[in-house]
């Protein structure tokens, strides 16, 4: 989710904080996201708060975002 020029730092954060986003991480100029939330309905809400020309794109989970979600487990417990 996302698009290059956006205000990235603050996508992330509003993401973050969303109900149902269990992590967010920057990955190039696109954001990978894992959430139970309907994705249609975040991006709906994250318009309302500014956010505009998101694009959703589906992906599978790749290595990257299981290191991602083990490095900050090991944060989390630290």
């Amino acid at each position: 989710m996302g698009l290059p020029g956006q205000d990235t730092w603050r996508l992330i954060q509003d993401l973050r904080a969303y109900p149902g986003v269990e992590t967010c991480f920057a990955f190039g100029e696109y954001l990978h996201v894992i959430m139970s939330a309907d994705p249609r309905q975040v991006k709906e809400d994250l318009a309302a708060a500014g956010h505009t020309g998101l694009e959703y794109k589906p992906a599978d989970t790749s290595i990257e975002d299981v290191f991602m979600a083990l490095m900050r487990a090991q944060t989390e417990t630290t």
